[in-house]
């Protein structure tokens, strides 16, 4: 299975798994020039942007591991530019991480809600 394969096939898992846990899916792979944010969702009244990470193995880790400062900072970026663009800075916000690994029985999913924070601007 190829990496973009892998990718897509996590988002398609984390979309059911979200959806059981009572989140409203708003956008799928949001992309702006800065990136790309895999999830947009409301979970109650709080918009929740959402990273997906997916692997077939644990071997190097757990995939949540994945999203380090780098990738975080990007998708905090990304994050502010939704919020601008949809003028959505009035809402309370949050970052989950969904770390899957697809094993041949069922996929493991492990869900981190408030993954990490941003600073407001507004």
């Amino acid at each position: 299975m190829s990496s973009k394969d892998l990718g897509k096939k996590g988002e398609e898992i984390a979309v059911k798994y979200l959806k059981k846990q009572g989140y409203k899916i708003i956008e799928l792979n949001y992309q702006t020039k800065l990136g790309e944010i895999d999830i947009i969702a409301l979970d109650k009244n709080i918009l929740v942007f959402i990273e997906v990470k997916s692997r077939i193995s644990p071997r190097y880790g757990p995939p949540i591991e994945a999203v380090n400062q780098r990738k975080r900072l990007q998708v905090e970026k990304v994050a502010k530019v939704y919020l601008t663009q949809k003028n959505l800075w009035h809402l309370n916000c949050r970052f989950d991480i969904v770390s899957i690994i697809l094993t041949a029985q069922k996929p493991n999913i492990f869900l981190a809600k408030d993954a990490f924070w941003v600073e407001s601007e507004k």
